[in-house]
């Protein structure tokens, strides 16, 4: 409502409400804006800035003339007039309230899909959940639910910021052809969508591969056969011929023949009259797999050739027997075989060989020469350079779960002090000190053949050679149960002077020091020509090491390695080289223990203070594995050792923290090493 109502003082009535506070300014029809005071009907001014309740107020303006005015309450235009001068105006307030916020936006799964959206039965796809709007400020979790057959979690996030996930989905590999119905699910709103799964092919007939080739004899004289046997992975699904196969003359080899649903075959394999000594691979392949075998040859002496002696001694293994052998290696004579019956033959000395060669030592099947007091057999007792010495078959026993540094088991279960190519072969070693120690200054015991024996833990080092070595098909098996204590030694050890030594198909296993080392210790001397092929160690302390007491001792030459596995190395490098010229490595897988960030790989130098002013040179390493180190390859040429021309290359280092390492020295960087393919850190 609106009266008029003149005002006796216009102008000063003005001049008092233009200085008043007022929340209800008025504009004129100039489009100024003016402060007008607001009074209720009964006179009384409105106090503070807000009208509190609904009610009636009064303004009173005073204007040259005659215009149009606009009342306003904040930014609100409330009313407009035509006013006169002086005029009163009335007007009802509302009381005013805050506007309330927006409700928040709702999140919605504004899409579903699957890529890829069809595959075959067994395969696995993704499934993909998108949210509507802006990225919320909270994790959102989404129920899946799908066919129980389908491997999938059945609930899964939308991270705090993200729009959008997805997860694994793993088809029935026994799904029909068809569709398979998923649902995606958020504050109980559904989504549904769908992924095409055809059925998976039938499998393939397996293909029928070699499984296994072997030998019933691993070792045969000229004129002699044995059988061989040949396993499939599988019946075979014809008849089916397989050619066993070698490079040498000296075998002659039956035809192999397999019947259609068999997966077993046998041939015979002889050795030729007047064939030399020699070691044979026999070699047979079906279905792409290839499976090898060895065969050792003998020389046709040592043997029978005179008489033959049935050794009668106590077999108790309780009362001693050494006495009596030794008695009847009295009646040696050239050509002499020693037959040993089954039982055990307590020995408390050791029996000496020591009046000549061309004799043979081979036991029944049950015959174990329980040697007591340190040596078993002692084959040459002074240096005697006798040859065709055998001893085959036999089994020895030591003192089994005793070792050198906690129990001082370093008895030798045979000692060879002077002869030249002894053969070992078949025989098994339970608990000796040294299976097989060959002892003398260089080249003096030389050439011992170890063919085909099981070292069953050991005290000291299980073989130890003194040049001209010959290891074929052997398997050392530490049974000491502390890993980390070195109470035992190593599997093989080559020292100085020993030249021409080869390692072949041989496994070493849970060496508690080395699984094999080289060691220069004498000056003057040289470890040249060592050959190691198809040597695994496995589960040992360290695996492969080259070092020398100092820089004028016997240094590696020439040595060459292929195929060498090392896996499972738990205390130290795989391969640790401290000193040699021309050493070839090819082939070779080096694998740590996984876990272990401070091992090594390969190791090439990280020379001690005791080992001053070492150096390798003329060093390749190639076609090879290394994985599961903390450092895959390790350079330092630390206290001044140095490299000359030592190259990695054509190697995966794989799943090691740092594939290879360079480790400056006192200020000084590797010198004289590359790596193929990575770089250095």
């Amino acid at each position: 409502m609106s009266k008029e109502d003149p005002t006796p003082d216009a102008s000063a009535e003005f001049a008092a409400i233009a200085q008043s506070s007022s929340p209800a300014p008025i504009r004129d029809e100039e489009g100024v804006w003016r402060d007008a005071t607001f009074w209720r009907p009964d006179g009384q001014p409105v106090p503070g800035t807000e009208p509190p309740g609904a009610v009636e107020l009064e303004t009173h303006i005073t204007l040259p003339s005659k215009g149009r005015v606009a009342i306003s309450y904040g930014t609100n235009v409330i009313r407009r007039e035509v006013l006169n001068a002086g005029t009163r105006v009335g007007i009802t307030f509302e009381p005013t309230e805050p506007a309330p916020p927006p409700p928040p936006p709702v999140i919605e799964i504004s899409d579903i899909w699957f890529d890829p959206s069809t595959v075959k039965a067994g395969e696995e796809t993704r499934l993909f959940v998108r949210l509507s709007g802006a990225p919320g400020p909270t994790d959102l979790a989404i129920d899946i639910s799908g066919p129980p057959s389908f491997q999938f979690p059945a609930l899964f996030w939308v991270r705090a910021g993200q729009r959008e996930n997805s997860i694994p989905i793993k088809t029935a590999a026994e799904w029909v052809s068809g569709a398979a119905s998923f649902t995606a699910k958020l504050d109980g709103r559904i989504k549904i969508v769908h992924v095409t799964v055809t059925a998976a092919p039938p499998p393939p007939p397996p293909v029928v591969t070699l499984a296994a080739l072997t030998l019933a004899k691993t070792t045969l004289k000229a004129g002699e056969s044995t059988t061989g046997k040949v396993e499939l992975s599988g019946p075979a699904t014809s008849n089916i011929f397989i050619a066993v196969g070698t490079a040498s003359t000296a075998l002659l080899i039956s035809q192999l023949a397999i019947a259609a649903g068999q997966s077993t075959g046998s041939f015979t394999v002889t050795v030729t009259q007047g064939a030399a000594a020699q070691l044979v691979r026999l070699s047979a392949s079906h279905g792409g797999v290839e499976r090898t075998a060895n065969l050792q040859i003998l020389s046709a002496s040592p043997g029978p050739i005179g008489k033959v002696i049935r050794i009668d001694a106590p077999k108790d293994g309780v009362t001693r027997a050494d006495l009596a052998i030794q008695q009847q290696w009295a009646l040696w004579e050239p050509g002499t075989t020693f037959v040993y019956p089954k039982g055990d033959y307590l020995c408390l000395d050791s029996v000496k060989i020591h009046r000549g060669g061309d004799q043979v030592h081979v036991g029944e099947p049950g015959a174990r020469i329980l040697h007591r007091a340190g040596v078993g057999f002692q084959v040459g007792n002074g240096g005697q350079p006798f040859e065709r010495i055998e001893i085959a078959e036999l089994e020895f026993v030591g003192y089994p779960g005793k070792y050198m540094r906690t129990d001082g088991n370093t008895g030798h279960a045979i000692q060879v002090y002077g002869p030249k190519g002894t053969i070992i072969r078949d025989c098994i070693f339970r608990g000796p000190g040294a299976a097989v120690q060959n002892v003398g200054s260089p080249t003096q015991t030389y050439g011992t053949q170890m063919i085909n024996l099981f070292v069953d833990g050991w005290g000291g080092a299980a073989l130890f050679c003194n040049g001209g070595e010959r290891i074929k098909n052997c398997r050392l098996i530490q049974t000491d149960p502390a890993e980390f204590l070195q109470n035992s030694s190593h599997g093989i050890y080559v020292h100085s002077g020993c030249n021409d030594v080869r390692v072949e198909d041989t496994l070493i296993e849970r060496a508690r020091k080395y699984g094999l080392q080289l060691y220069g210790q004498d000056p003057g001397t040289t470890i040249s020509g060592v050959y190691l092929k198809n040597l695994t160690m496995r589960s040992c302390a360290n695996g492969l090491t080259i070092q020398q007491s100092a820089p004028d001792r016997a240094r590696v030459k020439n040595l060459k390695v292929e195929n060498l596995v090392c896996e499972d190395i738990y205390g130290g490098p795989c391969l640790s080289i401290k000193q040699g010229d021309e050493m070839h490595f090819t082939g070779c897988r080096l694998s740590s223990r996984p876990g272990n960030r401070d091992l090594a790989g390969l190791q090439l130098g990280v020379f001690a203070p005791y080992e001053p002013g070492f150096w390798v040179s003329d060093l390749l390493f190639e076609n090879g594995i290394i994985e599961n180190a903390g450092r895959g390859f390790w350079a330092l040429q630390s206290f001044g050792g140095r490299f000359e021309n030592c190259r990695v290359r054509s190697t995966e280092i794989r799943n090691c923290v740092v594939p290879a390492h360079f480790e400056t020295w006192q200020g000084q960087a590797v010198e004289g090493v590359s790596i193929e393919g990575y770089t250095p850190v």
